[in-house]
């Protein structure tokens, strides 16, 4: 990854990055992609200790499959319904929370603070999750959105346990990561340094897995003036009616 990264560094001289213009084969350009940070760890699953999931309960739903569309398979899709979320432009993933997990390129994170609320915008395909700060607990019905609402962002709301900051967040889409509709995820956000900050969220949800999981990451800050540019996604807005005509083509001609 070093060597990619000073190869990166020493292609992106003779890049015009406001232009595009690209000097050379490789794609996609140097100043798209992100590096890692180093680290020792060896899996984003901190608890159980071992770095692997629970086993999945007795009564858990199958896993999804993407039967179409994929960038391993690559089978066509008979409709544009049968594509992924990402490829469809509506949201990176399947929502919340791969969303807090960096992709190849656009894996970054805005994070604002105001009296009551934190917000934060995703570069990749575009999000904001505002989140309200409040002391109550989750379960008083004052603090709930109808179970009946379900969204890929999810409800959440936040609270302070000295500098931590936890978020707790419910009434995601059905299915998320396999899960059951009574998925609860709660992060943590802690400033362990002025350049970072270490992430935590935890998958509680009996109903799919044995036991509750833990994944967790450092969150790098990048210069104030760095900004949070525009996923504007056209392949997935303007593409998409080439990708299904392309597949009925190819099917077409395997007939003949």
């Amino acid at each position: 990854m070093a060597d990619v990264q000073r190869r990166d560094e020493r292609d992106l001289a003779s890049v015009d990055v406001l232009s595009g213009r690209v000097d050379g084969p490789n794609a996609p350009i140097p100043h798209w992609r992100e590096y890692a940070t180093s680290s020792r760890r060896t899996s984003l699953v901190i608890d159980p200790p071992n770095g692997r999931l629970p086993p999945r309960a007795p009564q858990a739903a199958p896993l999804p499959v993407q039967r179409c569309g994929s960038l391993q398979r690559g089978e066509p899709c008979d409709s544009y319904k049968d594509y992924g979320l990402g490829v469809r432009c509506i949201v990176h993933g399947g929502g919340f929370p791969d969303a807090m997990f960096p992709a190849v390129y656009n894996a970054n994170f805005r994070i604002v603070q105001a009296p009551g609320v934190v917000a934060i915008t995703y570069e990749l395909i575009h999000d904001t999750r505002v989140i309200p700060i409040d002391a109550s607990p989750r379960g008083e019905e004052a603090s709930q959105v109808s179970r009946a609402i379900r969204m890929y962002m999810g409800d959440a709301r936040g609270h302070w346990e000295g500098a931590t900051l936890v978020v707790e967040t419910t009434n995601l889409k059905a299915a998320t990561r396999g899960a059951s509709p009574d998925l609860r995820l709660v992060e943590r956000f802690t400033r362990a340094s002025a350049d970072l900050i270490e992430y935590q969220v935890t998958f509680v949800d009996p109903a799919t897995w044995v036991a509750p999981w833990t994944a967790a990451l450092d969150l790098k800050a990048r210069p104030d003036d760095a900004g949070v540019f525009e996923y504007a996604c056209h392949e997935g807005n303007y593409g998409m009616r080439n990708m299904l005509s392309a597949a009925r083509y190819l099917e077409r001609a395997a007939g003949e």
